[in-house]
This record gives structure tokens, C-alpha cells and sequence, in this order.
């Protein structure tokens, strides 16, 4: 699962120049993924938001302008602890796109001290941490598959502290290190930009219920030494209980060249 997205490092290495393809098509914020909370959702056109450096930002939503033709619909009001879980959980994922497809992992959420780590047997170990604000912060992502560890500093913000608004417009850049899982080596540097963009409400199923669940939509640019990767993220979390799925759209390129266009999807079933 590519809930904290790394990038394939193999295909960068044994590179073959497959021509320029364009970037995929994503589909617009509030559309595919279970029922709308609200009869009315639509996708929202995104604004462009003012950049400010390596501090991560929060700014209000802009008044729609008068030709925005549909709307996400107004948020209810929760905050990032109430929707990750307060106690150590455990559960099932199942990959229903991408090269993991039909596969299922088990996977555990523990809480730390300072946050909780989400470890997907097989697949990948997540390290979460609480900062002063109340965001949930990404600060370093194992791939297991990969046999990469990536670092963030500072850490990404990828849930806010209060989610109030559909816009949110949360940005930053961090600096980025890959390390060689099994030896510790550095394999690449370089730097992220990422930014939440839209927050939209659904119900996505679980155990046989319809469970009320916050989508949050972020955008990651990543300039390394040895690639540029963009990542589109759509990750769905439900009160207490997490993640409960995660689409991911990859766009991979070295020396100017597209090398891989991708998608996955990883679903909570238990």
C-alpha cells in the first residue's frame, strides 16, 4: 500500500528510454470513492495558493468564484486525532489496483510516545508523529518491496489538525533522503514539495457497513538526484480507525523522459 507513497527506485537504475508519454488523467476532487455524505457533491476546480517557502502553511479558503459551476459540500467539523486510532489495532487490507492486485496484508497500528506507526506486513512501516499543532505528521515511510527507507525533515504534514475546510490549502517542502533498507546506504537526496489541496466527505464500506470517512487529496513533487516523481494521493480515514483506503496516482521521470505512468489502490476489508 502506498499510503505514504514511496517511488521505484529499480526502474529508475535499469532505465530504457520508453518515450514521452503524458501525464494521466485524474479525476476531479469528490468523485469515486463510495456514496457522497451529501446528494450534492461535485468536484471543485482547485486554486493555486501562494507559496511560503519551507514552512508548512494554512491558509482559509477563497471566496468560489462566480463562474465555479459545482461545489465540494461544507465539511462537518472533526480534527486529525479523532480520526486515527487512540489504541493498538490490527486488520486486513486488499490491494484492488496496482502490481500488488488480489493480494491482502495484514497490517497493525501502534501507538509511541510521540505517535503511532502503521507497519503492513510485507508491504511497508509507516512512522507517524503528532507536532505542536495537532497535524499528523509523515516522518519516515520503509518499503518493504522497494527494500528502500525514506526520510522527511522536516516531517510532511498529510492530515491537519482541524478539518473545517474543503481547500485547506496546507503546503511545504522538506528535505528528502532514501536509504538502502537492508544495508543503510544512501541511495538518493533531494527535496518535496506536497500540499493538501481538497477535503471531501464519503461512506466507504468496512466489514459490511457504510462507514462515514474524510478523504484528503495531496499532491507531492519529488526532485532527487537520480529522479523527478509526482504523486497524486486521495487517502480516506474514518473516526478512531485510520486509514481506510488510499488511491495513489505516480508519474516517474529521469533525464527529462516520462519513465512510468502508474496507479494503486489499497482498501481497508477488516
Amino acid at each position: 500500500m502506498k499510503f505514504a507513497a514511496t517511488f521505484c527506485f529499480a526502474t529508475v537504475f535499469t532505465l530504457f528510454v520508453i518515450g514521452c508519454d503524458s501525464q494521466q488523467k485524474i479525476p476531479d476532487a469528490g468523485m469515486g470513492y463510495g456514496k457522497p455524505i451529501s446528494q450534492d457533491v461535485m468536484p471543485e476546480n482547485e486554486n493555486t495558493s501562494t507559496e511560503t517557502g519551507t514552512q508548512t502553511s494554512i491558509e482559509q479558503s477563497k471566496p468560489a468564484q462566480t463562474n465555479d459551476v459545482t461545489k465540494l459540500p461544507p465539511l462537518m467539523r472533526t480534527t486529525a486525532r479523532a480520526l486515527m486510532p487512540a489504541q493498538n489495532i490490527k486488520g486486513t487490507y486488499t490491494a484492488d489496483e496496482g502490481k500488488n492486485k488480489g493480494k491482502s496484508f495484514q497490517f497493525t497500528y501502534e501507538m509511541t510516545p510521540n505517535g503511532l506507526i502503521l507497519n503492513i506486513e510485507g508491504l511497508r512501516r509507516v512512522y507517524f508523529e503528532w507536532d505542536s499543532q495537532g497535524n499528523l505528521i509523515l516522518k519516515r515511510d520503509d518499503d518493504f518491496q522497494e527494500n528502500v527507507r525514506v526520510m522527511y525533515n522536516p516531517g510532511l504534514v498529510i492530515l491537519p489538525a482541524k478539518l473545517e475546510e474543503r481547500e485547506p490549502k496546507i503546503k511545504g517542502v522538506s528535505k528528502v533522503e532514501v536509504f538502502g533498507l537492508t544495508n543503510g546506504n544512501r541511495r538518493a537526496v533531494g527535496t518535496v514539495s506536497n500540499e493538501i489541496t481538497a477535503i471531501w466527505q464519503s461512506q466507504i464500506p468496512l466489514n459490511n457497513q457504510e462507514i462515514k470517512a474524510y478523504i484528503i487529496r495531496e499532491k507531492r513533487m519529488l526532485d532527487l538526484d537520480i529522479a523527478k516523481v509526482q504523486l497524486t494521493l486521495d487517502t480516506a480515514f474514518a473516526p478512531g480507525k485510520g486509514e481506510l483506503l488510499q488511491m495513489e496516482w505516480r508519474t516517474q521521470k529521469a533525464l527529462d523522459i516520462f519513465v512510468e505512468n502508474s496507479k494503486s489502490k489499497l482498501s481497508r476489508t477488516k
